[in-house]
């Protein structure tokens, strides 16, 4: 399976685990306080995706590195890390109450978190113990890194600018592209008044 394959998955189940009923009370009280729910996105995601990749880990470590990811998991002779995101905005939305978010820094941490998995970051990914936990498959050869984010809340005004005036949302997903090099790819959610986005990049073994 491809990198972009497997990102479009991770997407996917992002947004199906948003779109859920069952969800809906939590997803409505983090928008109508535009709080962020990272952590409990991390659970669920790790949950849906066990159920077709294999070894996949909460908070594991990059190679000897102190750093952690949110998830990671293999397949084939791949082990991805995954860094997930849920950026507020400031935007203003109707049924949403206003509250100052500094979407700016927001954006700024998914930057650092895309250096985070690139290949300055890093270090002797060949040489990783097997003996530290999580244990990495013995066939592993390749190092994926992806982020997956969800951009909240946006509304349909905003959908229209003109996606090169400065504060639009898709001005900050440009400013993500220029600045680390990797393409973003964003798919809308039913839910109208979020975007669900993510990347990835192979991490060079050294």
């Amino acid at each position: 399976m491809k990198e972009e394959n497997i990102v479009k998955n991770v997407i996917k189940s992002m947004r199906a685990i948003l779109s859920e009923d069952s969800n809906d009370k939590l997803v409505s009280l983090a928008f109508k306080e535009r709080a962020k729910f990272e952590g409990w996105l991390k659970f669920e995601l790790a949950q849906v995706i066990s159920k077709e990749f294999k070894n996949v880990n909460i908070e594991s470590s990059y190679s000897d590195s102190n750093k952690k990811c949110d998830i990671s998991f293999e397949k084939g002779d791949t082990l991805y890390y995954l860094e997930l995101k849920t950026p507020n905005t400031s935007y203003k939305v109707d049924g949403i109450e206003d509250k100052t978010r500094p979407i700016t820094d927001n954006i700024n941490s998914i930057i650092d978190d895309i250096k985070k998995v690139g290949e300055n970051d890093i270090k002797k990914l060949k040489k990783r113990e097997r003996n530290i936990s999580p244990k990495v498959s013995d066939n592993i050869k390749n190092y994926v890194g992806l982020i997956g984010f969800v951009l909240f809340p946006i509304s349909p005004k905003e959908c229209n600018k003109d996606l090169t005036t400065k504060g639009n949302w898709q001005y900050h997903v440009n400013r993500i592209n220029e600045e680390t090099d990797v393409d973003i790819l964003e798919f809308s959610s039913a839910l109208g008044t979020l975007k669900v986005c993510g990347s990835f990049s192979k991490l060079t073994q050294k």
